[in-house]
C-alpha cells in the first residue's frame, strides 16, 4: 500500500506467523506493532526516512530472531522469516 511500512513475517513454509512483536524504529524514536492473522504488521502513521525493525518476541515455536533489518526509505514492505524453534 502506498504511505504505508509493512513488517511482514512468514516461517520457512511461508506461512504467516500471527502474534510476532515488532519494534519499528528511526533515530528518534520506536514504536511496536503487532502481526495479524496474514502476518503483517503495518505502520501506516510513519513519515518516510530511514528505519529499521527488530524481532522483539515470537510466539511459542518459533527461535528467537535478535537481527535488525533495514526498511526501505520509500515506503514498501521488510520481510522478516521465522524459523521453528529447536
Amino acid at each position: 500500500d502506498a504511505g504505508v511500512y509493512r513488517v511482514l513475517v512468514p516461517n520457512t513454509d511461508g506461512d504467516p506467523v500471527e502474534v510476532v512483536m515488532v519494534q519499528f524504529c528511526s533515530d528518534q524514536f520506536c514504536q511496536m506493532g503487532e502481526t495479524d492473522a496474514d502476518g503483517i504488521a503495518a505502520y501506516p502513521d510513519s513519515p518516510e526516512g530511514v528505519y529499521h525493525v527488530k524481532v522483539y518476541s515470537v510466539p511459542e515455536g518459533y527461535a528467537e530472531d535478535t537481527a535488525e533489518y533495514p526498511v526501505p526509505e520509500k515506503f514498501g514492505d521488510v520481510t522478516i522469516t521465522l524459523k521453528a524453534a529447536e
